[in-house]
């Protein structure tokens, strides 16, 4: 489902993503709080599921390298959908996302605490196709899926996100969509980034009808996705370049329903696709490569409307000796059941933050899904 979606406009939001993140090399912080809780159609064609409208977008300068003071803050998760956010303190957490998927159009709208919001539509903004099932198995359920990236711009504002969507055979309205989003606005000098997934497979919390198994365990493979951006201390080849791209890897999430825990971990991560940007302003395309990065979703408890949710995300590798990681994750199992009388899929999004001990930075949000088997 997940794939690298290389665009071009990222270099529109890097210098003031990266300076809420505390700046390049050794200075600034990167600090995350989390605020207070608040008959059936025809099958889609993968080459039209992100529409064809506009152009590419053209930038003539640079946006405001006016740094956004403060911190970026974390939001807790929004279920119903599940998404979060990490925003300057001039935004708000996500309240809730919504999409909707006709096989041929695709939209994606995020609704905040303080009112504010923003739609994405394939029909109405710039959009492309990066990869779909036909040129790309889709080795998790094995439906056919478009993967692709929404633009939006105005003089001061930049919208983006990378999506991916999967469908029935039989139903496109029986899908799932998960992937990213960023907002820059240079007048206002505020920047979220966030993830999601959304599907009809998981309903309100509260609408939902669930029959968790009392006994067992279930494995769930997949795989995660979404974006990031780092600032390189000493311990990199480059101290003080800034970077953001996008980051994929393998979903592995093992629940017990004895206990009523699940955790997880992400690995095999590859990333870039993005851009960096040397200390003397030179800036080139970062090439996609592996890590040995892993980000780890510590066990949290299960809850009985099939929700999960933890403050404990962490990262490990054999190449970065990372002093300090910090995040959060949250999921919810599918109200459908494979053979065995398991929930068939689980999603959700987490959002990570680790440092090096040579003041290597980097802060992560993406989204997640597995499934036990054949999904259809």
């Amino acid at each position: 489902m997940f794939s690298f979606i290389r665009l071009s406009v990222l270099w529109c939001c890097v210098m003031v993503l990266l300076a809420a993140c505390g700046g390049g090399g050794g200075g600034g912080s990167m600090a995350m709080r989390p605020s207070e809780p608040s008959s059936p159609p025809p099958a889609a064609d993968p080459q039209t599921a992100f529409g064809e409208a506009g152009t590419p977008p053209e930038f003539s300068s640079a946006p405001s390298r006016r740094p956004i003071r403060g911190t970026l803050q974390q939001s807790p998760p929004a279920f119903g959908s599940v998404a979060m956010n990490l925003y300057s303190p001039n935004l708000a957490p996500v309240r809730s996302v919504d999409t909707t998927f006709t096989g041929d159009r695709f939209t994606l709208s995020v609704r905040r605490q303080n009112g504010s919001s923003f739609t994405l539509d394939t029909d109405r903004h710039y959009a492309e196709v990066v990869s779909d099932s036909t040129t790309t198995a889709n080795q998790v359920t094995e439906r056919p899926f478009a993967a692709g990236y929404i633009v939006d711009v105005s003089s001061t504002r930049v919208t983006l996100a990378g999506a991916s969507v999967e469908w029935s055979n039989a139903d496109v309205t029986d899908y799932l969509a998960g992937g990213y989003w960023m907002t820059f606005d240079a007048e206002a000098a505020s920047v979220d980034m966030g993830a999601f997934i959304d599907g009809t497979d998981y309903p309100t919390p509260r609408d939902a009808a669930y029959t968790l198994p009392v006994t067992g365990t279930a494995t769930y493979n997949g795989r995660a996705g979404g974006l990031y951006v780092a600032s390189a201390g000493t311990d990199s080849p480059v101290p003080g370049a800034l970077g953001i791209g996008e980051y994929e890897g393998r979903a592995t999430l093992t629940a017990d329903f004895g206990t009523m825990r699940i955790g997880g971990r992400v690995d095999q991560v590859q990333a870039g696709g993005g851009l960096t940007e040397l200390p003397d302003g030179t800036q080139y395309v970062t090439e996609v490569s592996a890590t040995d990065i892993e980000m780890i979703f510590r066990p949290v408890p299960i809850n009985s409307n099939g929700t999960f949710f933890g403050d404990n995300v962490g990262f490990t590798s054999r190449t970065y000796n990372i002093t300090n990681s910090s995040g959060s994750w949250a999921g919810q199992f599918s109200t459908v059941e494979d053979a065995r009388g398991n929930p068939r899929a689980a999603a959700g999004t987490n959002t990570g933050y680790l440092e090096t001990a040579g003041g290597s930075r980097a802060v992560f949000t993406g989204a997640f899904y597995g499934a036990t088997g054949r999904f259809e």
